[in-house]
């Protein structure tokens, strides 16, 4: 009898515990986070001025977020950007739960409010005003403007009528800068070929010449482009290369455009960056 009874006692015992286990499990299943699950900030096209990512990263730091910024630049696409940032939602649910449901509202104010102040100590010492437009809307009336948190940037977007694109981006403290982003459909050449895309930049400047107003002399400036690929035809003078700086004005202050950057799209489509500038001021 006492036999049985101590054979009794025993399964309940085992039977408790294993219970007790399997609560126990539970709950720690419950509280385990996936510390691989970070926020992915792919960005594609331009950046924001360099201040604003100094206040953003120091919000980050602030708020213990595991962040990481990929640049894809101004030829990734958006499947690229699905692909990075496809677990985001599962990590931004796990911030909600720390900070609440308005944290992304937040966490954007701060951010904001830090810029401003940043922007403030810094824009006493830059002799350059306002970024204002350069597009003429009389010309182009479908361009917009967007004056960026610096105050010194300001970026311009246009759609042409044949359906090319255009950015435009002037920055710069000591020196202006006057970057043209075209993205068409009407050349297409190896990316390297740069005598082939020094006409073709000459001739996307030339088509929207009619609607910049701008301090510099774009004119004068494409004079002397045209007059480098000219003399690269008879064999006069060294070749045009990526970059080069071809003066058209100065030296007090000096004033230069280089061909930047080539680069092949989707749908067969191109993007080049030429740059102007003008300084120091």
């Amino acid at each position: 009898m006492k036999t049985q009874i101590l054979f009794a006692l025993s399964v309940l015992l085992l039977l408790i515990s294993c219970k007790e286990n399997k609560k126990h499990a539970a709950n720690l299943k419950a509280t385990i986070i996936d510390t691989s699950l970070k926020w992915i900030d792919y960005r594609i096209g331009e950046r924001p001025p360099e201040g604003y990512f100094t206040a953003f990263d120091s919000i980050i730091k602030k708020w213990n977020i595991r962040y990481q910024r990929i640049e894809g630049g101004c030829t990734a696409l958006p499947a690229q950007r699905q692909m990075y940032e496809k677990d985001n939602p599962k990590y931004f649910k796990i911030l909600q739960q720390r900070f609440g449901k308005d944290w992304y509202t937040r966490f954007q104010r701060q951010v904001k409010e830090l810029d401003s102040a940043l922007h403030k100590q810094s824009t006493d010492d830059c002799p350059r005003g306002a970024a204002v437009p350069v597009i003429k809307k009389a010309v182009f009336p479908n361009v917009h403007f967007a004056l960026q948190s610096d105050h010194n940037t300001g970026i311009e977007t246009l759609t042409l009528a044949n359906g090319d694109k255009l950015t435009l981006k002037q920055f710069g403290c000591e020196y202006y800068n006057l970057s043209f982003f075209f993205e068409t459909a009407q050349f297409a050449a190896d990316t390297t070929d740069i005598a082939y895309w020094g006409n073709a930049s000459l001739s996307l400047l030339r088509q929207v010449r009619k609607g910049l107003d701008t301090p510099l002399d774009i004119d004068t400036a494409l004079n002397r482009l045209a007059a480098h690929i000219e003399k690269d035809k008879l064999k006069s003078g060294k070749g045009l290369e990526m970059g080069e700086e071809i003066d058209f004005g100065g030296p007090d202050p000096r004033q230069y455009l280089t061909i930047d950057q080539v680069s092949q799209l989707a749908n067969k489509r191109y993007m080049i960056k030429i740059t102007f500038s003008y300084g120091p001021i």
